[in-house]
């Protein structure tokens, strides 16, 4: 069986057997993007701008700040997510999609990381001088150790002057979506997988060692905000336990008094940035839902 996704016709992907594995992932077609551009001095320190082919100068678009996955290590690049950027930019989405210096990379870690995504997303501001995008229908989306860091940065608007990472003027978020992502960084530390051994060396340290960066570096802030919350995951995700986006979820609840949780029955990890797969049709509906191109 086919799908067809967005409003172009020159893509059709095939709808697949869930759970999808990275390889799948890496196979898949993509197109470039419009703009390749710099939100800072380093050769990692950019972002991949993705415009649709029905652009239109005097209707303003909104926008989705894209960030890939992977374990936040510098062998897991912005490639990987390239098709699922693709197939947003198809449905009528700007995609400003970014890169970041990651664990292995010079100046990647604590506090780098997490410098770049808050430069990065806040560089939409001068993209919206120059393109026409709605900077208050803005959404951020990211996939699993990107989901994050997704959360995290939509949660930056209620840090304190003294936070590690305070910026006086972060730009509004209007929706937050994790796609498989990790939310409890100390819990998830914990685990044997090499990407739950990954968390210590983004902070250089343990939860012990390091307890300070740990809370800076979390998305809890979130409950201190208005901005929508959608938790994505698979109930069959083995990177990425279900319990991450659970616990989370219960959390918002208890603070915010809200359920922004979405299970997927039989969808692993990657299932979330494959055009072809039902994850990927459950996280467009509700995309559409909640945030409309028009």
């Amino acid at each position: 069986m086919e799908k067809k996704i967005g409003r172009s016709e020159r893509i059709i992907y095939n709808k697949i057997a869930a759970p999808v594995s990275y390889e799948a992932i890496i196979e898949l077609d993509k197109d470039k993007p419009y703009l390749v551009e710099k939100y800072a001095e380093s050769s990692l320190q950019i972002g991949q701008l993705w415009l649709p082919e029905e652009l239109n100068g005097d209707t303003l678009i909104p926008v989705i700040i894209f960030i890939h996955g992977g374990c936040w290590l510098s062998e897991y690049d912005i490639k990987h997510t390239e098709a699922a950027v693709t197939a947003l930019k198809d449905q009528g989405y700007v995609v400003w999609s970014i890169e970041y210096r990651r664990i292995g990379d010079s100046g990647g870690g604590w506090p780098g990381t997490f410098n770049d995504i808050s430069n990065a997303v806040d560089h939409v501001k001068k993209l919206c001088t120059r393109y026409p995008l709605d900077i208050n229908r803005v959404i951020l989306m990211g996939h699993s150790a990107g989901g994050h860091l997704a959360l995290w940065a939509a949660g930056r608007s209620a840090f304190h002057s003294e936070h590690p990472l305070y910026v006086s003027d972060p730009l509004n978020i209007h929706t937050v979506i994790s796609l498989s992502g990790i939310t409890d960084l100390i819990t998830y530390s914990k685990g044997a997988g090499p990407c739950n051994q990954s968390v210590d060396k983004l902070f250089n340290g343990t939860s012990e060692e390091q307890r300070d960066r740990f809370m800076a570096g979390s998305p809890m802030e979130l409950s201190n905000t208005n901005v929508q919350v959608i938790l994505f995951h698979g109930i069959k995700d083995d990177i990425v336990p279900i319990e991450q986006a659970k616990t989370f979820a219960d959390y918002l609840y208890k603070s915010r008094g809200i359920n922004p949780i979405r299970l997927i029955e039989n969808a692993g990890h990657f299932d979330f940035i494959h055009p072809g797969s039902l994850a990927w049709q459950g996280v467009l509906k509700v995309l559409i839902k909640n945030i409309p191109t028009v």
